[in-house]
């Protein structure tokens, strides 16, 4: 029901928008189907801002504020948190920048928009990573920043309260606090759901993040923890390799198609690209692997073995100043 395709896309937002502005049942449809359908809310309604340095296939250079256009395997973990919101943990391993803390947050909002009484927690490793007006990359100023970008029939008359870290929905009484991570993290009251950002890098000294774990378990029935590994110790770690119910859900490079093209598989020790009709290697490329960077990557401890799966990407990634194969694992 909506492309994919980037300027597609685009143009069928503002079509989309420029029939609402006018149709005021058009309007009311379309909060329907975001709040029953949440990959036409995040394909339709939702952007994310992206300060690196991207081009389209074409080359020309993105913009920094791009439409949220969702992967395969963003959708897949999408459906999957929306199917056991609420109910039970979820687990989520991600490489970085899979946007698993944008999908969370937009989650909750429209979570936050739709569902009334909504009652949502999030916390971060610090109070200013939680909340911070002057850091974009704070949990509830991504928020602030998604509520501007909707139109106006879509948001709420709500109340923001940066000292309280609070969004109030103030015409259907669902809300979503901030908290910093403490032992006492969200004690005393009842979320529907809570998010725990960057559990990974949580204070750990006496357990500091096992504690503020274990607080927020008699708070919900539903803590999404979501985080890049970091050592094989912490509340993190424990959560994701003990034996549980948790929902586990892994956001991986390989699936994400700009960083993925040209994978390859090492085949006799050589570079061979896993699908050569739609994602071939680069012209050149195993000639390069020949000549100088299997001998580099070598040197730096990578594991070369056959069967292993890389890309141009990603062996750019390991070449980078000061990136050894336990930093690239993490």
């Amino acid at each position: 029901m909506y492309p994919k395709e980037y300027y597609a896309n685009l143009e069928y937002r503002l079509k989309v928008r420029q029939r609402a502005q006018s149709d005021p049942g058009f309007a009311e449809a379309l909060r329907y189907r975001c709040k029953h359908d949440v990959l036409f809310f995040f394909n339709v309604f939702c952007w994310v801002v992206e300060p690196r340095k991207r081009k389209h296939e074409s080359g020309k250079k993105k913009p920094k504020t791009l439409p949220f256009i969702t992967w395969p395997h963003q959708d897949r973990a999408i459906k999957t948190i929306v199917e056991h919101f609420g109910e039970g943990d979820i687990g989520i391993e991600k490489s970085r920048g899979e946007g698993a803390t944008w999908i969370s947050l937009l989650i909750f909002l429209q979570q936050w928009l739709f569902e009334p009484a909504s009652f949502l927690g999030l916390s971060s490793r610090h109070e200013l990573a939680v909340d911070n007006p002057k850091d974009p990359d704070s949990l509830m100023s991504k928020l602030d920043w998604e509520l501007r970008q909707l139109p106006r029939w879509m948001v709420p008359v709500y109340d923001r309260n940066e000292t309280k870290h609070s969004l109030l929905n103030l015409e259907n009484g669902s809300s979503i606090i901030g908290y910093p991570s403490t032992a006492e993290l969200g004690s005393g009251g009842r979320k529907a759901a809570f998010l725990m950002d960057e559990l990974s890098k949580y204070p750990r000294d006496k357990g500091a993040d096992k504690a503020a774990a274990l607080a927020i378990a008699a708070n919900t029935e539903c803590r999404l923890f979501v985080a890049t590994p970091n050592g094989p110790s912490g509340a993190y770690y424990e959560i994701m390799t003990q034996d549980s119910d948790i929902v586990k859900i892994v956001l991986d490079w390989k699936e994400n198609p700009t960083r993925n093209k040209g994978l390859y598989r090492l085949v006799n020790g050589l570079p061979e690209a896993v699908d050569p009709v739609n994602s071939p290697l680069p012209d050149g490329y195993v000639e390069t692997w020949q000549a100088s960077l299997r001998n580099r990557l070598e040197q730096k401890g990578y594991d070369l073995r056959n069967g292993r799966e890389r890309s141009p990407w990603y062996d750019k990634e390991c070449m980078r100043p000061n990136m050894w194969p336990r930093d690239i694992a993490q």
